[in-house]
């Protein structure tokens, strides 16, 4: 109920306040590359090498994942998109999993939208690339 002493609570999506450094990015994984035997095949969709990363203590990630796992009745298994953070020698990684996806990750039929904002640690400081894996 709102009264005179109400205000607009001013919620704001995480992502929509965090600065956009790529643009649409589409990518079409054919089933060849489905995981198999536990061997993981990583396919690289984006390296970004920039100094204007440096002051960054967010990343996140915006997908729409779409999924052929429900046709081979696929129960379990790993798959997402791992985010490297680089640092000179030191690394960063954000792994964007199946464990951290809303709804049933093996029965996306049609694509389904995820999003997920990753904290970078304070003592991890002056990055220098970007690298965007999926898995």
């Amino acid at each position: 109920m709102v009264n005179e002493w109400s205000e607009p609570s001013g919620w704001v999506r995480p992502l929509d306040t965090l600065m956009r450094c790529t643009g649409n990015i589409a990518i079409d994984v054919s089933p060849a590359t489905l995981v198999a035997n536990g061997e993981i095949p990583t396919i690289n969709i984006l390296t970004l090498n920039q100094q204007e990363f440096f002051d960054f203590r967010k990343i996140g990630v915006s997908a729409k994942f779409k999924s052929l796992l429900s046709g081979l009745n696929v129960i379990e298994g790993s798959y997402g998109l791992l985010i490297t953070l680089n640092a000179g020698e030191r690394k960063c990684l954000c792994d964007f999993s199946e464990n951290k996806m809303l709804g049933n990750p093996y029965e996306f039929s049609t694509y389904f939208s995820q999003e997920y904002v990753f904290d970078i640690p304070e003592d991890f400081n002056n990055i220098d690339s970007i690298q965007l894996d999926f898995y």
